[in-house]
């Protein structure tokens, strides 16, 4: 059961990175209708992000595990 949880996070975290990519730069170029400022601040922010999401589900996966056991 742990590998196909790290597994299905690892596929969850991967698919919400391309997602969150593409919303990103399509509402950076709607802001400055320039692709090269567009794809610039659409990469920083959703690579941030992978990772902060990845910490946020791990927290509360952990927080449900100790209300189980508790």
């Amino acid at each position: 059961m742990h590998s196909f949880s790290a597994d299905l996070l690892s596929m969850k975290t991967g698919s919400y990175a391309v997602m969150h990519l593409l919303v990103a730069i399509a509402v950076a170029y709607a802001l400055t209708l320039d692709w090269r400022q567009a794809i610039a601040i659409g990469l920083i922010e959703p690579f941030v992000q992978t990772f902060a999401f990845a910490a946020h589900d791990r927290y509360w996966r952990r927080r449900a595990a100790k209300s189980k056991s508790a």
